[in-house]
């Protein structure tokens, strides 16, 4: 389909663990009218449980409402005393007044200043800054994902046409794409995660207001959008990877072109914070470890520890990456990028070399989509083509193994 320009990303589902948090507040957006489908201009939101009688709620409802009116934040306010608010406190883990429910941040409870409730919202809202432009809507795939060691399982693929919606599609083979809505300005990036006995498939893009948005997928469904803040540069996408059991890190470009991630504990997610650098791409992510392009063309790559208690200096994995374009990597150890000749190059333990093969399709712009298939640690790498059809092949450290495959475009 020549009309459509396509971003895609390619994981693999597996089994997976739900994660309490991210269905609570599903809950209560659908409750206060915010759970919409598609993201629109962002705004934190801030969930206020009080109880009657209570002085301290009392004292901290006005230091909200002031904090509220600097930072934009929208509160809506639940008494613990009615059905109501009782039922969406439960389900967000309030056991006492005065709490604040941060969107996309963290919880306040009891006493706090009004300097502490500015704070946390300010966390939530992550990198800021002023765009260089909104630019037109992204033809690359986005940036690596990680699927946790010896999981079995299926590729799925994500792709956001021109008119900003982002479609699904499993490998299923009837190459059927649902729409998943949303107003999406560049790559998403996805990830398969959690534990044997429940899976969890969750994808993260850049809003129209330049925020991560999130949807994520479990045995009840796809739950609606939901923002977890922070400013991108122009046309670049989120990556995410799994560090560890239970845990999330989302890397992305700021406004100010360094590299900012937000963490996801197993219980909540942390506020933004900079890594430094100067990034030209979307980055990519896989494991304890994020990579960028940098501005002399060559990948950059950083490092953590299991937990994220500390980071490496920058370093430099050389190689020539075309504009526009990210790397991507997966957990089988490979670094994938678009080369300057508009070919595939990886990077394993003996440098870098050519993939060997010719895609079937001019390549956009774009950077490809990769992911390790567990079962034989072989890896997937999957692209968009100036057609706009999704193609994807499997490699092994010899090359190509399993042919190209479309599984064509959003309808």
């Amino acid at each position: 389909m020549n009309n459509k320009r396509i971003t895609i990303m390619s994981i693999v589902l597996a089994t997976l663990m739900l994660v309490s948090l991210f269905a609570v507040v599903s809950s209560a957006a659908s409750v206060t009218g915010q759970g919409s489908k598609t993201p629109q201009a962002r705004s934190v939101q801030v969930y206020f449980f009080y109880s009657e009688h209570c002085g301290v709620c009392d004292q901290v409802k006005p230091l909200l409402e002031n904090a509220a009116a600097q930072t934009g934040a929208q509160v809506t306010s639940y008494d613990m005393n009615t059905s109501l608010g009782a039922g969406i406190g439960k389900a967000n883990g309030v056991t006492e007044t005065p709490t604040i429910v941060i969107q996309g941040g963290g919880t306040l409870v009891g006493s706090v200043t009004e300097q502490q409730i500015v704070a946390a919202i300010e966390e939530a809202m992550g990198p800021s800054g002023t765009m260089a432009g909104t630019g037109p809507a992204a033809s690359s795939t986005s940036s690596g994902a990680s699927v946790p060691t010896g999981y079995s399982g299926y590729l799925d693929f994500f792709a956001v046409d021109t008119s900003g919606t982002l479609w699904h599609t499993p490998m299923n083979g009837n190459n059927a794409w649902d729409s998943l809505g949303g107003v999406c300005t560049a790559s998403p990036a996805a990830i398969a995660w959690g534990s044997s006995s429940s899976f969890r498939l969750d994808v993260f893009v850049r809003g129209s207001d330049g925020a991560v948005w999130q949807r994520y997928l479990t045995t009840a469904g796809w739950s609606t959008w939901h923002s977890l803040g922070g400013k991108l540069a122009a046309n670049t996408g989120p990556a995410v990877s799994s560090p560890s059991t239970g845990k999330l890190t989302v890397f992305a470009e700021g406004t100010d072109g360094a590299l900012w991630y937000k963490a996801w504990s197993g219980t909540s997610w942390s506020g933004w914070h900079s890594l430094g650098g100067k990034l030209t791409s979307s980055p990519g992510a896989v494991s304890t470890s994020v990579f960028v392009r940098g501005t002399d063309g060559a990948v950059w790559t950083k490092s953590t520890t299991s937990t994220g208690t500390s980071w490496s200096s920058w370093h430099s994995l050389g190689g020539q990456v075309a504009p526009n374009t990210g790397p991507g990597a997966s957990i089988s150890g490979w670094v994938v990028v678009q080369g300057t000749d508009n070919q595939f190059w990886q990077r394993g333990s003996s440098g870098w070399q050519s993939l060997g093969v010719v895609p079937p399709e001019a390549l956009s712009a774009s950077s490809p989509g990769v992911v390790s298939v567990p079962a034989n640690m072989h890896t997937s790498v999957s692209f968009s083509s100036t057609s706009g059809n999704v193609w994807y092949g499997i490699h092994d450290v010899s090359g190509l193994i399993s042919g190209w495959t479309s599984v064509g475009s959003p309808p």
